[in-house]
């Protein structure tokens, strides 16, 4: 697929990587949904796009703080 482009880690490393962002079901313990993200693309763009791609309404997240932003949670506060 290619996906693998420069992004940065905790260490601010530079290589290649290829992130992945998978959607959980509480009640079934297992992944509903995921997605396979260039290493480039910041997490708080990837939590956007993925939300919006899924459809996903009604769910809990849990993530980093590379997750976190003032869009995101506005999103995520969002009643459909």
């Amino acid at each position: 697929m290619g996906c693998n482009r420069l992004g940065y880690n905790s260490q601010h490393d530079f290589a290649p990587q290829v992130n992945l962002l998978f959607l959980f079901s509480a009640e079934q313990k297992t992944p509903l949904y995921y997605r396979m993200l260039a290493g480039d693309i910041r997490e708080t763009t990837a939590l956007k796009m993925t939300l919006y791609e899924s459809g996903l309404q009604d769910a809990i997240i849990i993530g980093d703080k590379g997750f976190y932003s003032q869009s995101n949670r506005k999103i995520c506060n969002k009643r459909v």
